[in-house]
């Protein structure tokens, strides 16, 4: 899988994702703008993948396609 919506596309779509992780298609939609699954949605991801026979979905895959979250600049002290 090339990316995050490569890989919710092999799994059956936003809805069908959204639903086996138990969250809504738009929720679905901001992991793919973000680049990001949240981790404690992989397990359901790899389910449904092994129920759909997609080969190769596992939490290496996932790791490899998941972007970290961006780190925010401390703020300044004011003095």
């Amino acid at each position: 899988m090339p990316d995050i919506e490569a890989l919710i596309d092999a799994l059956g779509g936003r809805a069908v994702v959204g639903f086996a992780a138990d969250v809504h298609a738009n929720t679905v939609t901001y992991w793919v703008r973000r680049g990001r699954i949240p981790v404690e949605h992989w397990p359901a991801l790899i389910k449904l993948a092994e129920s759909r026979k997609v080969n190769g979905v596992d939490s290496d895959l996932m790791l490899r396609l998941h972007r970290p979250r961006k780190v925010r600049n401390e703020p300044y002290e004011v003095a």
